[in-house]
């Protein structure tokens, strides 16, 4: 099984009858030690009560300890950011992540050869693979040559990525990053402000659920101030956003404008910053029991903490963000991820410039780790080891671990676990409705599906959607669409097809698939259509059909049918 850290954790094979969602969890600590004072740590897996084992692992659990928070990111580099992909957001993560993790070394003067010619060969690839996506006058499109109207969140975010990758590869594309600019420089409003000119994808960063420009010009301006020289180059069009953005601060009552509009202003060096950081830090939550601070804001906390980490850190000293930094950790995929793209990039950069000033070259300490029935690990890391993660699988029926840490350093460890459960009865956010046409038979199954969104409180359309409809036991050849699709694919040897939109509402959407059988098989179990949103994890459904079903007597021959005495 492979499972990406960026994708939707819900784990689909066409032969599986019940759908089973992969529920992934996990406890983190950081370790910030000095002195030989013991440090215990008591950790308690509340596992859900609905768990079950179908043939599946009933639950796995793992702990792991790594000198710092990109251990298991580059352990897992080619997992999180694979290469070739065909949207133009998500090929981002195939060269971001390396130049996080490149910046970091930089940072630190970590010498870590082996690792750096690794993650330097998987930029360059990333690099060519996302200028598939540039058009001719400088901006990006989301799908490879489909898109009619440039994407200003998109152009922005290859256009700050392309500069920070300059530094580490020869790209010979200055005019590229040239063009970018210039183009999001056109775009911009005379009142300062950016819109979004194409297709809303990722509604909460494109203000497309808001109906207001603030998260998308506090984005665009990030990524001209991310870098000084170019924000010198531009300077009447950032300050033209600069003008913007005040003017409209009294108007924000979003946790998400006002995370993107705080790290704006710190980067800038505005007046408004201190305050703004204050206003953000007031609308957190935070937990006196277990000392965490974060922001309930469903789809989008993650981004929106580690904006915080970002914007603190330019305003305050390290020591006032460990809180935010503690809840950022626990967030984190066991891949060494997050749950979808901005949330990887910005989760990531913020927790590798907060690990960037704490030294790990003075570690030398050791991790105890110790459970039923008397069991106990030790792990040791010193300065030598600056990627080395070290990890120990725990028996299944553990519940409780304890952890015990001494010496002196800094560093993480994780106890992760991940289990099956059904989904079954879970909320949907989407309806589905399948429908095997009359024309199909044991040889060539027709499907109509037809997919809408089913609106949540401000969340009237969807971000990116994708499709899988599984065929068990069937070849697909050919699809028929009745309405625009943005892009499709097949996996799984072809056995299912998924299908892309950049966004669903309350109006059905429906497309055909027509299938031809591959293999002979008798009393084949339903299949799934699966549906979620690629930016909100917690939106999906999921649909079982029964397609056209032949008996052992239909497929059998010669002297397996009298066997069977079917004749």
């Amino acid at each position: 099984m492979s499972l990406s850290g960026v994708l939707h954790p819900l784990w689909q094979v066409a032969q599986i009858y019940k759908p089973e969602r992969l529920s992934l969890g996990h406890s983190s600590k950081q370790i910030q030690k000095g002195g030989t004072q013991i440090h215990t740590y008591e950790i308690v897996l509340n596992l859900t009560s609905d768990l079950r084992n179908e043939g599946l692992p009933y639950v796995e659990i793992s702990t792991v300890v790594q000198p710092n928070c990109l251990g298991t990111t580059v352990q897992n580099l080619e997992l999180i950011s694979p290469p070739n992909h065909d949207s133009g957001e998500l090929s981002m993560l195939s060269f971001v992540p390396s130049i996080v993790i490149l910046d970091y070394l930089s940072e630190t003067d970590v010498v870590a050869n082996s690792v750096k010619s690794k993650i330097l060969k998987h930029l360059q690839t990333g690099f060519q693979n996302q200028l598939k996506f540039k058009r001719s006058d400088g901006w990006f499109g989301v799908w490879n040559r489909q898109d009619s109207e440039g994407s200003t969140s998109l152009t922005a975010f290859v256009a700050k990525s392309f500069i920070l990758a300059s530094r580490y590869i020869d790209t010979d594309e200055t005019d590229e990053i040239d063009d970018a600019f210039n183009w999001l420089v056109d775009v911009q409003q005379s009142d300062g402000r950016f819109e979004e000119i194409g297709q809303v994808y990722h509604a909460d960063i494109q203000s497309g659920i808001r109906n207001n420009s603030i998260a998308l010009t506090s984005y665009v301006l990030i990524a001209f101030l991310e870098n000084p020289d170019n924000a010198a180059n531009h300077t009447p069009t950032v300050r033209r956003a600069l003008r913007f953005l005040p003017s409209i601060y009294d108007e924000i009552d979003d946790s998400y404008d006002l995370a993107l509009t705080t790290y704006a202003f710190s980067l800038a060096g505005h007046p408004k910053a201190k305050q703004a950081l204050d206003d953000f830090i007031d609308q957190s939550i935070h937990d006196e029991e277990s000392g965490l601070r974060y922001w309930n804001r469903t789809s989008a906390s993650v981004e929106i903490a580690g904006y915080a980490i970002l914007s603190h850190m330019k305003n305050k000293p390290v020591i006032g963000v460990m809180e935010i930094v503690q809840w950022l950790t626990q967030q984190r995929y066991g891949q060494g991820s997050y749950g979808g793209v901005q949330d990887t990039i910005v989760g990531l950069e913020a927790l590798t410039k907060f690990s960037a000033q704490i030294s790990s070259k003075k570690n030398d300490y050791r991790v105890t780790i110790w459970h039923k029935p008397y069991r106990t690990h030790t792990f040791d890391v010193d300065k030598n080891d600056t990627f080395s993660i070290q990890e120990l699988d725990i028996p299944s029926h553990v519940r409780q671990i304890r952890v015990e840490i001494v010496g002196v350093g800094y560093g993480m460890f994780q106890v992760a676990y991940q289990y099956y459960m059904s989904i079954e009865r879970a909320r949907p956010s989407f309806k589905i409705n399948v429908e095997v046409l009359k024309r199909s038979n044991y040889y060539v199954q027709h499907l109509q599906v037809c997919v809408n969104y089913i609106p949540r409180e401000a969340y009237q359309r969807s971000n990116m959607t994708m499709i899988e409809v599984f065929f068990p036991s069937w070849l697909v050849r050919l699809i028929y669409f009745t309405c625009q699709l943005q892009k499709t694919e097949l996996r799984f040897a072809a056995t299912s097809v998924v299908v892309y939109y950049n966004s669903l509402n309350s109006d059905a959407r429906c497309f055909r698939v027509t299938a031809y059988r591959r293999y002979k098989v008798a009393n084949n179990r339903p299949a799934n259509v699966v549906v979620y949103d690629l930016y909100g994890l917690d939106r999906f459904a999921v649909k079982s059909y029964q397609g056209i079903v032949a008996q052992l007597c239909d497929i059998c021959e010669d002297e397996e049918c009298e066997s069977l005495s079917c004749r």
